[in-house]
């Protein structure tokens, strides 16, 4: 590739420099168009004898691969011009990828001033104006001139961008949508910027940094309340919770609009991703873009890259073939496309993978970060992705070496900038290594789920009501993740409607449901199967777990598991349509006839009664013993069979806490029926007092449930 040279004659009368700045043909820069951002190496050479020290020079432009640090000279023209500002975390310490690192920090639109020693770095989106009197400025960074007596023939400024305002925060992830959480205030100690590059439309630097915070600093590798063990490695490496380092990304890149891309409303049902929110000038509402790619037939497909690290892996599993069910996990899309609108390559030695402009699968051999995850670049005004990236942890690989279970990792901020979360998929259940076809199919779903996230499909947790699965972006068993290989029916339809692919597309009419729906439709759940979840996956087998324990087994995480999978179709509000709310209550009848049919007397042979005990005082506490939980909502079809339920066992022979709590049951459900059971209950207990000495103790426990009884009914309603 051939060079044009341009002597840029910056004199800077404290630092005396004369500085070449080359730009490679075909960067976008014309011969006779000095390129808009040019690096000045900040290392002196040494001094000469005879030479003042105002007429030392400095190195010209650093290469693309070199450490050295440097200022950064912005040419004036630049300066009136708007360009895309995009931050993206490389390194993150102490936890890596599990605390935040590899991950978009978003993409602002931007551009310049030169005020009072500082070149200033604004906000230029449409996002902010309320109405056309007020249209904030809005900072996001601002960098010190080098020298304020710089005489520019070439039309440049001089500034420190390791000398910016350094507003770093670090947050835990928040809900996957609003991502809303405290963040706290991160101080920047020492920072400087290296590996600077020009791009075809602009450049691309790193800042170096480390620094503390006032208040201990979120630390997901350290969490408890996940219910796994905290990774001790970090810790021991940086025992101070207030600190932490990293590698800051930067990217200037020009902006532009792809002409074939228009900008798109999001449907009513919240099938795909959305772009930043904008105030809706001279109104009082906000609006969202679908963010989306400028796909469309004829196009030059998107390339995405493999890290080399793939290379390495791929030598030492041999007998798996991991690159080409990575690419397979790429390319598949294109069968939804109906043209190649996406290829797949390995990196190249001359690849820069962390740059703004490449599209980058990254393979960690860590397992620490027991899931994969996708990341993506935005136009903040039109919704149009620019790029993004994916995370795969060697935990697909060798599971059984994970320290982490799947969660919401720390996210990082930097100034206005904040990741957001598309996903974070966890690893499941690990296949027989032995099959070479499913290892290689599981490393297939899970690229082609988060290349669909990148493409702008949320999570369809629905997608296993069509078995094995109508859709990819669904959280599958292992069973089901295997024979998922290529888009399903509704990712293809949700892929037609998103890009227009024919002109009769519609939205899909599959089952559909995402992150927000899973706390208040039961059907809508991670690694669940069948078309009838609960009747041929939940129930049968909490059903065979309760049973196990019932004839001496244990009852851990796994088996109370099993019972909340079970349990959660008691809870929500019926649906207001007849025949979903008449199938609503079948369910929920159905839920509680498993939870309860095995503790009833005679249910299961070679049960004690001290088990059967323990388990409906598990039963009950968790449904209905919360205090700051409401009970499940009573319906005129269960809450009979909840008020049997709970009547049989406070006048039965059970264990007087399962009683005491029996009561507390009937007087939560509210209805007539246990207002009576329980006025009922109290004459069957006045006669199971006995009479003599020996009756004592227990007629005390009987009248101690006599007077809870008076006291819920007493008055009964609330």
């Amino acid at each position: 590739m051939s060079r044009n040279c341009k002597t840029l004659s910056f004199i800077v009368l404290s630092l005396g420099a004369t500085v070449a700045a080359c730009s490679d043909s075909g960067s976008g820069n014309t011969p006779s168009e000095a390129p808009p951002f040019v690096a000045i190496t900040r290392v002196r050479e040494v001094k000469k004898p005879g030479v003042s020290s105002s007429a030392l020079s400095l190195r010209s432009v650093p290469g693309a691969d070199s450490p050295t640090t440097f200022y950064l000279a912005i040419s004036k023209k630049a300066l009136h011009e708007t360009w895309f500002l995009s931050a993206f975390l490389k390194q993150y310490f102490p936890g890596a990828a599990v605390n935040g690192a590899a991950r978009s920090l978003g993409t602002r639109v931007v551009t310049f001033r030169e005020r009072n020693g500082k070149v200033y770095v604004f906000d230029a989106s449409n996002n902010y104006a309320s109405s056309d009197a007020f249209d904030p400025a809005l900072m996001i960074e601002a960098y010190p001139v080098v020298s304020a007596d710089v005489a520019s023939a070439d039309g440049y400024v001089v500034v420190d961008p390791a000398a910016g305002l350094h507003r770093f925060g670090v947050t835990e992830a928040g809900n996957l949508v609003s991502n809303k959480q405290t963040t706290t205030p991160f101080k920047v100690d020492l920072a400087f910027s290296q590996h600077f590059r020009q791009l075809p439309d602009g450049a691309t630097f790193e800042e170096i940094f480390t620094g503390s915070s006032s208040s201990p600093i979120p630390r997901e590798d350290l969490r408890t309340d996940t219910g796994r063990t905290p990774n001790p490695l970090d810790a021991e490496l940086e025992r101070d919770a207030l600190r932490a380092s990293g590698t800051l990304g930067l990217s200037f890149r020009r902006y532009e609009e792809s002409p074939s891309f228009a900008a798109m409303s999001p449907p009513d049902v919240p099938h795909y991703f959305t772009g930043d929110t904008h105030l809706e000038r001279n109104t009082d509402t906000t609006q969202r873009r679908v963010a989306r790619w400028a796909i469309h037939p004829g196009m030059r497909p998107i390339r995405w890259i493999l890290s080399s690290d793939f290379t390495k892996v791929q030598q030492a599993y041999p007998e798996y073939d991991i690159l080409g069910a990575v690419r397979r996990g790429i390319t598949n899309w294109n069968e939804a496309f109906g043209f190649e609108a996406l290829a797949a390559e390995v990196a190249t030695e001359g690849d820069f993978l962390d740059d703004d402009d490449k599209n980058v699968i990254y393979f960690d051999a860590d397992p620490r970060a027991g899931y994969a995850f996708a990341n993506w670049r935005t136009n903040p005004n039109t919704g149009e992705i620019r790029g993004a990236s994916v995370y795969f942890s060697a935990v697909f690989l060798a599971p059984a070496k994970a320290s982490s279970a799947a969660s919401s990792p720390q996210l990082t901020q930097w100034g206005a900038f904040e990741a957001r979360g598309l996903c974070s998929m966890p690893v499941r259940a690990p296949a027989n290594p032995s099959d070479k076809a499913a290892v290689e199919a599981e490393i297939t779903h899970t690229i082609l789920h988060e290349i669909g996230h990148t493409l702008g499909l949320r999570h369809n947790f629905k997608g296993s009501l069509v078995p094995p699965s109508s859709s990819v972006m669904d959280y599958l068993t292992a069973k089901d993740s295997v024979q998922r290989t290529v888009p399903g029916a509704y990712d293809r339809d949700a892929l037609a409607y998103l890009y227009g692919l024919h002109p009769n597309a519609r939205l899909p009419s599959q089952p559909f449901c995402t992150d927000e729906h899973v706390s208040a439709d039961p059907e809508c759940a991670r690694f669940d199967a069948t078309d009838d979840p609960l009747a041929k996956d939940a129930g049968p087998s909490y059903q065979a777990a309760l049973v196990a324990y019932l004839k001496g087994g244990s009852f851990g995480d796994s088996e109370t598991s099993t019972f909340l999978a079970v349990a959660k179709w008691l809870a929500g509000e019926l649906p207001h349509d007849a025949a979903a709310r008449t199938r609503r209550q079948d369910q929920k009848l159905q839920a509680w006839e498993y939870l309860l049919a095995p503790l009833r007397p005679g249910a299961t042979s070679g049960a004690t009664a001290d088990r059967i005990d323990q388990m409906l005082l598990f039963t009950f506490k968790v449904l209905y013993d919360y205090e700051k939980s409401p009970p499940p909502p009573a319906d005129d079809r269960l809450s009979p069979k909840i008020a049997q339920d709970a009547s049989d066992v406070l006048i039965g022979a059970h264990d007087m806490a399962l009683r005491r709590l029996a009561v507390i049951v009937l007087k939560k459900l509210q209805t007539e029926d246990a207002d009576l059971k329980l006025i009922a209950a109290r004459a069957t207990i006045e006669g199971q007092r006995g009479v003599g000495p020996a009756a004592v103790a227990g007629n005390a426990k009987l009248d101690d449930l006599l007077a809870r009884i008076d006291q819920a009914t007493r008055p009964y309603y609330e």
